[in-house]
């Protein structure tokens, strides 16, 4: 964006570090600093673990922060690859507070089959009258020379956090490379 600072380090040992700043200005209405951190421990082959934070704040209006964090942990092993997250978002009005965790798990059958299943959970901690968002998907894939074809199916209950507000979803897709 207009306005950003962003540094990445080098790796040390496995780790990197991110720090970024971005200043308010016409198009972003938001200063943001964050930092994170990613480790693929050379010890430990296919583990990344991360953690980052953001502090999201509006120029002069201190009802808009926002402190973020996320920490993750993502292992491959052979042709399976698991990884669950965490992340908390603290508003300046505690009624909006968010508390989210996801997880999900892929595996690749072979060169051209994969299938995979994830799980996502948002709740309002704070807010007596928000019901708690779940949601899952289930996908698969397969593709020979140039051609893909894929599928999914997947669920949400509480869009928004709103109870009863429910949608399920299915896809099917084709493409072609020439």
């Amino acid at each position: 964006g207009n306005n950003m600072f962003v540094y990445s380090s080098p790796s040390f040992g496995g780790a990197v570090v991110t720090a970024s700043y971005g200043q308010a200005d016409g198009t972003i209405v938001n200063s943001q600093t964050s930092y994170a951190i990613a480790f693929s421990p050379e010890m430990v082959d296919g583990l990344t673990v991360g953690y980052a934070v953001q502090d999201d704040t509006a120029t002069g209006v201190a009802t808009s922060a926002v402190d973020e964090n996320t920490m993750y942990v993502k292992y491959v092993y052979g042709s399976i690859t698991a990884g669950y997250q965490v992340s908390d978002a603290d508003n300046a009005t505690d009624s909006e507070n968010m508390e989210s965790t996801g997880m999900a798990i892929s595996y690749a059958i072979s060169d051209e089959m994969s299938i995979s299943y994830g799980t996502h959970e948002v709740e309002t901690p704070n807010d007596a009258a928000d019901e708690d968002q779940k949601a899952s998907l289930l996908s698969a894939s397969y593709t020979s020379g140039g051609m893909s074809i894929s599928a999914s199916a997947g669920s949400v209950d509480n869009v928004g956090n709103v109870g009863t507000t429910d949608k399920d979803t299915y896809e099917i897709s084709m493409s072609f490379a020439f």
